[in-house]
């Protein structure tokens, strides 16, 4: 169980912010960051595997873990045609 977690949201894929959000988290002490929406990324799409392999190396740099629950990891489906 983690002592110290620090709450993100919203970052909508703004890989800058996350990353400085990150380590705000580790300065701060955090074992843990929990996203709690809107991460902003579809990972079948290259700017959203960019962002999600930049956020991955943040995290191993600062030693966290990430939980980004409450944000679909798939592109909602496309509607039917008519």
């Amino acid at each position: 169980m983690p002592d110290r977690i620090l709450l993100l949201g919203d970052t909508h894929a703004n890989l800058a912010w996350t990353r400085h959000a990150i380590k705000h988290a580790h300065d701060l002490g955090a074992d843990l960051v929990l996203q709690l929406g809107d991460f902003g990324f579809w990972p079948r799409r290259s700017a959203g595997r960019g962002f999600l392999a930049g956020v991955e190396e943040a995290l191993a740099e600062a030693a966290l873990l990430v939980d980004a629950n409450g944000h679909p990891l798939e592109e909602p489906a496309a509607p039917a045609a008519d």
